[in-house]
């Protein structure tokens, strides 16, 4: 493949500017903050990037990235990696790159000691992840949505041709500032995560082999450190403990704002806390314009039926809908209980990265 050159991202601004430009065109764009923010700030310090690089045309031809995260697996705390940003423009395609660049991001990853890699592929990537690489496909979460204005909502699914914005009555302000969440007793805001909420998750977690440990180091970096986001992080309290916490935020889309609860969990029989913080969130998406709120749950995770009782409803597995995901074991041993789906706890948390 002449003037393609295969090599690992460099911390540095030129390789961020590439990758920048890389996804310029594409349905997300990213900032060179964000980029940043992602790669090289992230706590566990290991850049697992892969860039294909046109040399003649000084550009990025494909990218595949690992973003490494703790996770708890069995009775171990480990390293593992959430696959993202594979991307190949689009006349470097139907040349093998993607498949080429993903095994060799994966062996790094495994001589850097990572348990497993996993993620969400899109449509347009899940045919090499699965078929090409084949990674195994467990039983997937369910994505639900609770609709706030349903005329909006059902012209989305049923993909009719949008409202233009004079007429959606959709806020023009992407995080708007004067609705407030209501207020109820014990509930508090929270302007980072600390050793009292790690409490909390790991009293929530118990009950799953496979999660990622959101303990205060992950979640400041995911939701209080990311830049050019909005993170709402409320908790209810109790004496000294926290007995649920919730982490939402908002988004516009092209024909209207989306509420997406990134997290919620809470003590072990202590559903009734988790509904309360649940209601506020709810309650603060409509009041600042959301059509509707989203989350996403398995069917065996203690929040499931909180969501189902709360007006959440599953939508059926189908295009543009379908959750895709799936694993890669890096340790042989590791397949099966990654493969029963059983064993993960997943969230909004872990599949939303844009």
């Amino acid at each position: 493949m002449d003037g393609l050159l295969f090599r690992e991202m460099r911390e540095c601004d030129d390789d961020l500017l590439l990758f920048q430009e890389l996804f310029a065109s594409s349905p997300h764009p990213k900032s060179i903050e964000h980029l940043r923010w992602q790669y090289l700030q992230n706590p566990w310090g290991k850049l697992l990037v892969g860039l294909v690089e046109d040399q003649r045309a000084r550009r990025l031809a494909a990218s595949y990235a690992v973003v490494p995260v703790p996770v708890r697996l069995g009775d171990r705390r480990v390293l593992a990696g959430i696959a993202i940003d594979g991307m190949t423009s689009s006349e470097y395609r139907h040349r093998g790159l993607f498949v080429k660049l993903v095994k060799r991001t994966h062996a790094r990853c495994e001589r850097e000691g990572l348990a497993f890699v996993y993620g969400f592929p899109n449509e347009n990537s899940s045919h090499g992840i699965f078929r090409s690489l084949g990674w195994t496909p467990p039983a997937p979460p369910m994505l639900m949505v609770r609709p706030f204005r349903l005329t909006s909502l059902v012209r989305r699914l049923l993909h009719l041709p949008r409202v233009p914005r004079a007429q959606s009555g959709m806020p023009a302000r992407p995080m708007p500032s004067d609705f407030k969440p209501v207020e109820e007793p014990g509930v508090v805001s929270l302007p980072t995560f600390d050793d009292e909420t790690d409490r909390l998750w790991t009293d929530f977690s118990r009950g799953f082999a496979v999660t990622v440990d959101r303990s205060h180091d992950y979640m400041n970096w995911r939701f209080v450190r990311k830049p050019e986001a909005k993170y709402f992080i409320r908790a209810l309290k109790s004496g000294r403990d926290y007995e649920a916490l919730i982490v939402y935020t908002m988004r516009d889309g092209p024909d209207m704002r989306i509420g997406n609860v990134m997290d919620l969990f809470f003590r072990a029989g202590g559903e009734a806390a988790g509904r309360v913080l649940l209601k506020i969130a709810c309650q603060h998406l409509h009041r600042a314009g959301c059509g509707a709120a989203t989350v996403v749950s398995f069917t065996h995770a203690p929040g499931y039926h909180l969501y189902a009782r709360s007006g959440f409803l599953a939508i059926p597995p189908v295009k543009p809908y379908k959750m895709r995901w799936g694993f890669t074991p890096l340790e042989l041993d590791a397949k099966p209980l990654l493969a029963n789906a059983a064993n993960w706890y997943l969230s909004y948390s872990d599949f939303d990265w844009v």
